[in-house]
């Protein structure tokens, strides 16, 4: 299956190099530049290596597309290009964050069969992320139920469906990279 990232061009150069690339959220900027995330990361981690019977120290995330309550992997550039400027009002400040020199783009193709990657709508996400805010369509007890498919390593269609899914990985192999881009602005 196609999987896209954005990583730091160190990490994907360590993958390249070394032959992988395991992220660690101990090391995180994202939790060090927002602390109030680490218990969802923490979270999140926990459910994936619970789901995935391993034991990982974090995880890389990923893009994927969905059409209502199908979803499925972006085939290339051009796509994963278009569906970003589609959603922009979705990706928006992530977006914002990512492109930055030191970052770039990542066309991975991941055949791990065993691999639960805990998919869940970016919007979706977002609403589990601090501070948390109950908005129509979420409900109070939207992010209790979020949070237990998460570690049953299942998937629902969002009550505010993005378009975007989130995907998660325990690691980059050299051989999972197809091809790496320039991060482009929406």
């Amino acid at each position: 299956m196609r999987f896209w990232t954005i990583q730091k061009k160190i990490h994907i150069q360590q993958a390249v190099d070394g032959g992988l690339y395991v992220p660690d959220f101990r090391l995180s900027g994202t939790v060090g530049r927002d602390p109030r995330q680490k218990p969802l990361f923490d979270y999140l981690l926990r459910c994936f290596n619970t789901v995935n019977s391993c034991s990982v120290p974090g995880l890389v995330f990923t893009f994927l597309q969905a059409q209502g309550p199908e979803f499925g992997q972006i085939p290339d550039l051009k796509s994963f290009m278009s569906l970003m400027w589609k959603h922009e009002d979705v990706v928006k400040a992530l977006w914002k964050y990512m492109n930055r020199p030191e970052n770039v783009l990542v066309e991975m193709e991941v055949n791990e069969p065993f691999l639960n990657p805990l998919y869940i709508d970016f919007n979706d996400f977002c609403y589990l992320m601090e501070p948390r805010t109950v908005m129509p369509p979420y409900t109070e007890g939207e992010g209790a139920h979020l949070e237990d498919l998460l570690a049953k390593g299942q998937i629902q269609v969002s009550p505010l469906p993005s378009g975007i899914i989130q995907g998660h990985l325990p690691f980059i192999r050299r051989e999972q990279i197809v091809a790496t881009y320039p991060v482009f602005s929406l």
